[in-house]
């Protein structure tokens, strides 16, 4: 007896030694994820942060302060305050499984709660579910609290919207969007306005754990990783006038994006099920695409750029998102040189779908850049680029695109010219850039210039 009662002696100094050590991690975590916050999010800081800490739960909270001057750029006058609250169990269950944090996110000022209150219902706007594990990895989930505004002759609604993040020792390595619901209608000037959409998804897996920070530098899409998505239905309807609609349904892509030597490929395949677009019907859309050669660093001074660009701009005023749109076309008229020197290429080795009939189209393009000199300017460099593809096309174009009459009428003027051409009961074109004569050659024989001098 007196060796099972010290048996269980010291398995309970053991048991509650351990809770003890899993108690203090959870603190030492949690002050580590406060700091990161402090350090990543430069336009925000905490305030009023609180711990305690209790032998099998604990819990904490802080205020999350988003600058005004920030918030006055999306056309707001006062700063945001958002108010995370947590719970941590980490009794003996969580040496094994875990320990369980709870956080609930609340908006706390002015006429962002009210927004809140408009849209969710009440000032909660989130909340957050995380199992952390004793080797360093960590299983989290964030929910937004679903909308569900009705505002005079407007309704807005959303079911679901989640985002997941799992991490290895502090690094991300897997993060997924699932959205099940997103409606809207709104009535105006006599236009009724409704939009659907319905199980959308997205996730990308890293092949290495990526730093959080990657996310303020876009590291986070310029590494090796795999991704995925999809959608079961995205439909808009507009009744006013014109009656316009459109429903896209069971859309789903996949690829995988790699980086040697500080240059970028990818290589995706995608397809959409159906596409109704007012009463015409499109199936089985589907494309393969593969891109070789970018080079990282100069994508990245590229975002860079346009992010400093943005930093300027007020989001309510058109006549400021007018220039903010000249300077981005000059930041990447300027930067084009680096990111063109590494011979970038992006080739859709299928683009087809068929009609309402069955009849198919598919085209295939490749456009790319070679020997680019990035000490001369673009039109110095006409040389370098390359562009060529093949459209064919089951019957005729005109069988295709049945809906507009005129292509019918047309398409045996093309034939006649040499532009198109008739084989086994398809219709081909190939198409070619020459760059020497800034022209295109269809069919290695006719270019587009002579085609419109004879037409013309």
């Amino acid at each position: 007896m007196k060796k099972i009662l010290s048996i269980l002696v010291l398995l309970a100094i053991v048991g509650f030694g351990a809770v003890y050590f899993v108690s203090d991690k959870a603190k030492q975590e949690y002050d580590r994820i406060l700091a990161n916050v402090s350090k990543t999010l430069s336009d925000a800081e905490i305030k009023n942060a609180a711990y305690e800490k209790g032998f099998f739960a604990s819990s904490g909270s802080y205020e999350l302060v988003v600058k005004k001057e920030v918030m006055q750029k999306i056309g707001a006058s006062e700063e945001l305050i958002l108010k995370v609250d947590t719970q941590i169990n980490h009794g003996l269950d969580a040496i094994f499984s875990g320990a369980k944090i709870s956080s609930k996110i609340y908006v706390q000022n002015g006429e962002y709660k009210n927004f809140a209150a408009l849209f969710f219902g009440s000032n909660l706007v989130a909340t957050a579910d995380v199992t952390a594990t004793l080797d360093g990895k960590k299983y989290g989930e964030i929910r937004l609290s679903d909308v569900n505004m009705a505002h005079e002759d407007d309704k807005f609604t959303t079911k679901n919207i989640a985002v997941k993040i799992d991490s290895v020792k502090h690094k991300i390595s897997k993060i997924a969007l699932n959205v099940d619901g997103i409606n809207f209608d709104a009535k105006k000037d006599g236009e009724d306005i409704k939009i659907d959409l319905q199980n959308l998804f997205y996730a990308i897996s890293y092949f290495e754990p990526i730093n959080p920070e990657a996310f303020l530098n876009y590291d986070y899409v310029l590494v090796p990783l795999e991704y995925t998505g999809g959608f079961k239905k995205i439909a808009m309807k507009i009744n006013g006038n014109e009656e316009v609609s459109l429903n896209v349904q069971d859309g789903s892509y996949k690829g995988a994006t790699d980086v040697k030597n500080g240059l970028l490929s990818d290589k995706a395949e995608g397809g959409v099920a159906l596409i109704d677009a007012n009463g015409e019907k499109f199936k089985d859309l589907k494309i393969v695409s593969e891109l070789e050669n970018f080079n990282v660093e100069a994508l990245k001074k590229l975002y860079k750029k346009i992010d400093e660009v943005a930093k300027d701009v007020n989001f309510e005023s058109e006549e400021v998102l007018d220039g903010y749109k000249d300077k981005i076309f000059e930041a990447l008229l300027a930067d084009t040189g680096e990111l063109l020197a590494s011979d970038p290429s992006v080739k859709i080795s299928e683009f087809s779908i068929k009609n309402g009939k069955d009849k198919k189209l598919n085209l295939s393009v490749n456009f790319g850049v070679k020997s680019y000199d990035k000490n001369k300017d673009i039109s110095q460099n006409l040389s370098a680029f390359i562009f060529d593809g093949e459209l064919k096309v089951n019957g005729g174009i005109g069988e295709f695109l049945y809906q507009v009459p005129e292509i019918a009428l047309l398409e045996p003027v093309f034939v006649e010219n040499g532009i198109l051409q008739k084989q086994d009961g398809d219709t081909r074109v190939k198409f070619k850039l020459d760059s020497q004569n800034s022209d295109i050659v269809f069919n290695d024989k006719i270019s587009l210039s002579k085609m419109l001098s004879s037409i013309f």
